[in-house]
């Protein structure tokens, strides 16, 4: 099982400029979020208690999580082309 003096030590040994990457990623889209959610009224504090809300409440996260679609593939060298089309993975 992995602590907190764990993670604090493989913290350390990451250069702060990889946090600082990290911190400008994230506070672009937290910027992004909190304009949709002024639109829609609604505080990031209270949007993130709904989300831990539904989490406590579904026992999961409460949208779907999915790896996107791979390209289909198209054998175009037979007589009829035909199509290939990936497995497709969640609840579609």
């Amino acid at each position: 099982m992995i602590t907190l003096k764990d993670i604090i030590g493989i913290a350390k040994e990451i250069p702060e400029k990889y946090f600082e990457e990290v911190y400008d990623k994230l506070e672009e889209v937290k910027e992004k979020a909190e304009a949709v959610l002024s639109q829609l009224g609604i505080s990031m504090s209270a949007a993130m208690s709904m989300y831990l809300r539904q989490i406590a409440l579904q026992r999961k996260i409460p949208f779907e999580m999915a790896l996107p679609d791979a390209q289909p593939i198209i054998f175009k060298s037979l007589k009829s082309p035909i199509l290939i089309a990936p497995p497709r993975y969640g609840n579609k």
